[in-house]
């Protein structure tokens, strides 16, 4: 996850930052826009297993 957010925070300065509201800069853009991205990733992912089992023992 990590490295996904990495990568994807470098693009996100180099290539997206030209649509971060006014005033903002690219680098704090790409990382609130990429990092509430992959913070619901890794929760989705880190729910399952819990999810999974609970719904085993039923």
């Amino acid at each position: 996850m990590f490295v996904r957010f990495i990568f994807h925070f470098i693009s996100g300065v180099l290539f997206f930052g030209q649509f971060a509201p006014e005033g903002w800069s690219p680098v704090l853009y790409s990382f609130v826009v990429n990092g509430s991205v992959v913070e619901g990733n890794l929760l989705v992912v880190l729910s399952n297993p819990f999810i999974i089992t609970c719904n085993k023992d039923s």
